[in-house]
C-alpha cells in the first residue's frame, strides 16, 4: 500500500476492481469493441499459440501496451528460479520455466489489437497467415517486455519475415503511386483527342 492506495503489479495475475481503472478523461466513453469481434479474437489466438499460454483474456489494466503476459510467478522469481536451477544442475530450465502458466491479456483499445481482429475475421488465407505471424510476434513481444525471453535471436526469423513483408508492400504501394500519374496522363491526352477530332472532320468537310 502508498498512502491507502493499493499497488498491484501490471505483470501480476491479480484482478483489479474495475472502479480503480476507470478513469476521469472521458476515455471510458470511447467506442468499445465488440463483444462478438472479443470472442472471435480470443478464440483465434488460443488457437494459434496453442499450450504456450494457459489462457488468452481481455484486460482493462493496459493503456499504451497492446498485450501483456501474467503469471502467478514474477519475472523477479523466474530469474531467481533459472539462477537457482542453474547453480543446481537441474536439466534445462528454459523447458521448466516454460512449464510455469501464463495468461495473454489483451489491450481491446489498442489499434494493433483492433486490426488483429479485423484480420481473424478474414476468410483469406494469406490474411489468416499474416494475422498468425502477428499473433505469435505480439506474444513474444510481451513475454521480453516481462523477461520472459532469454535468448531474442529464436524470433529473429520471424522478424525478418515479416520486415520481407513490410518492404514488399511499400514498394508496391511506391509502384502504384508512380503509375498514377502517368495513367493520368494518358487519360487525358486521350481526352484532348477526343475533342479535336470533331474540330478534324469540320476541316475535312
Amino acid at each position: 500500500n502508498f498512502k491507502g492506495k493499493r499497488l498491484v503489479s501490471v505483470d501480476s495475475e491479480e484482478e483489479i476492481e474495475k472502479e480503480i481503472l476507470k478513469s476521469d478523461d472521458g476515455d471510458d466513453a470511447k467506442k468499445e469493441m465488440p463483444e462478438a469481434s472479443r470472442d472471435d479474437l480470443e478464440s483465434f489466438v488460443k488457437e494459434v499459440l496453442g499450450e504456450r499460454v494457459n489462457g488468452v483474456k481481455f484486460s482493462d489494466r493496459l493503456v499504451n501496451s497492446p498485450a501483456v503476459v501474467t503469471s502467478a510467478i514474477s519475472p523477479q522469481m523466474r530469474r531467481m528460479m533459472k539462477q537457482m536451477m542453474a547453480q543446481s544442475g537441474q536439466g534445462d530450465q528454459n523447458d521448466a520455466l516454460q512449464a510455469i502458466p501464463m495468461t495473454l491479456e489483451l489491450n481491446p483499445d489498442h489499434p494493433t489489437v483492433r486490426k488483429l481482429g479485423d484480420l481473424a475475421a478474414s476468410k483469406e488465407a494469406r490474411t489468416e497467415d499474416i494475422a498468425k505471424v502477428a499473433v505469435t510476434q505480439l506474444f513474444d513481444n510481451a513475454c521480453i517486455a516481462a523477461g520472459m525471453v532469454d535468448d531474442p535471436r529464436t524470433i529473429l526469423d520471424r522478424l525478418q519475415k515479416m520486415l520481407d513483408v513490410c518492404v514488399e508492400q511499400a514498394v508496391s504501394a511506391a509502384d502504384l503511386t508512380r503509375a498514377a500519374p502517368a495513367s493520368e496522363a494518358t487519360n487525358a491526352a486521350t481526352e484532348v483527342t477526343k475533342e479535336e477530332e470533331p474540330i478534324e472532320l469540320k476541316k475535312m468537310e
